[in-house]
């Protein structure tokens, strides 16, 4: 039978298949949608990474080039086919999903952008339909669509920061802490929507410090008020939910530094609210002042270390972010395994960060190991301390 196309809308300039009924997706068709698509997009990734690195040999990437052209055309295709099938149908009529199902397409964007890929079309397109008609969906669909929207416009900075927060604004009004969330994923999403309104501001370049402080109160607020369900869904059974929640926190302060040191901490003097925003600036300058205050305390405290070594404590103590840290530092720093590297130089493996991190925890990407490396020499195997 041949497929039937039908032009829809003419701002939204694409085609659909009319054979598909919207109201008969089930979740496993979302799931099969979203896990093809992705799949072809990693495979077309893979090709171009293949075809870089046999640019070293012209015959070869040129024999390479003609192979990856085909399957590149070949998975794009399948693409728009899936598109057609799957995701304009939804687009051109989200109400006629049942509601568990078009929460269920939601979440995958959601999981699509946490995955750190931009594509407007997927990413926003359904969002914007949705919120279309906003009154007529419940507030976890209206918030899973704000989120999408804050998202996709944070990481592909296409937007202003004004319209940007506002739909993370949306979230918070719907959504304001962990306890207002329906269930423990939701509160997952709560705390993700705090961290990327906070990267919003520096990718923006804003000097809107009263407003990023507030974003952060809200988020240290929710994340300390969590239980050991949702941190588990952050960071993995038996995590240190204590030591992830002081590192997310610092890595966010140095957000807010690196924000307000893009624009020299300056400040508009006639801006209405000059003085809060005076305020907030202040606070900024203080976490700056606690950083170096935390690395003066450590160059004193291991000052009998060359500076190579100290530097890499340094990286520890700050990642460990423990303001009394060289307190304990003595304990932290036994037992390292040691090894010898390339230059027959001692290297010190030292556990710096927590082994049940998994692939959703919100820091997963903090290096597990960090290493010391020093000049002085030692025994394979043998256990030590570097106090």
């Amino acid at each position: 039978m041949l497929t039937k196309f039908v032009s829809v809308e003419k701002e939204n300039n694409f085609f659909y298949n009319l054979d598909m009924v919207p109201e008969k997706l089930e979740k496993s068709d979302v799931e099969f949608f979203f896990n093809k698509y992705k799949h072809n997009i990693d495979q077309i990734f893979y090709l171009e990474r293949k075809l870089i690195n046999e640019s070293y040999n012209y015959e070869k990437w040129e024999k390479l080039l003609s192979q990856n052209s085909e399957l590149t055309r070949e998975y794009f295709i399948e693409n728009e086919k899936l598109l057609d099938d799957y995701l304009r149908p939804v687009i051109v009529s989200p109400e006629k999903l049942k509601s568990e199902t078009l929460e269920i397409y939601l979440r995958h964007i959601l999981f699509f952008l946490f995955e750190n890929n931009i594509d407007f079309h997927l990413a926003e397109d359904l969002p914007k339909s949705v919120l279309k008609n906003a009154g007529r969906y419940d507030d976890l669909i209206q918030f899973e669509a704000n989120l999408c929207l804050g998202i996709s416009h944070t990481v592909a900075i296409n937007s202003t920061e004004q319209e940007t927060y506002a739909y993370f604004n949306r979230c918070f009004e719907i959504y304001p802490n962990f306890e207002s969330a329906p269930d423990d994923n939701t509160r997952v999403h709560v705390a993700f929507c705090y961290c990327y309104a906070m990267m919003m501001f520096i990718l923006y370049r804003s000097k809107n410090y009263k407003e990023f402080l507030n974003c952060y109160d809200h988020f240290e607020r929710s994340i300390r008020t969590g239980n050991t369900a949702v941190y588990n869904k952050m960071w993995g059974e038996g995590a240190d939910s204590a030591f992830h929640i002081d590192l997310i926190l610092r890595h966010f302060r140095v957000y807010g530094i690196m924000m307000a040191g893009l624009s020299g901490f300056s400040l508009d003097e006639n801006a209405p609210d000059f003085q809060e925003q005076l305020v907030s600036v202040n606070v900024l300058k203080n976490w700056l002042y606690s950083e170096f205050k935390l690395e003066d305390m450590i160059r004193d405290k291991f000052k009998h270390l060359n500076s190579s070594d100290i530097e890499e404590i340094i990286k520890f103590a700050k990642l460990r972010n423990y303001m009394n840290y060289v307190d304990s530092v003595k304990d932290k720093f036994k037992g390292c395994t040691i090894s010898t590297d390339e230059n027959n130089n001692t290297l010190f493996l030292i556990d710096a960060g927590c082994e049940n991190c998994t692939s959703s925890c919100l820091m997963a990407s903090t290096p597990k190991k960090i290493s010391v490396r020093t000049n002085k020499k030692y025994n394979q195997g043998e256990t030590v301390s570097l106090i």
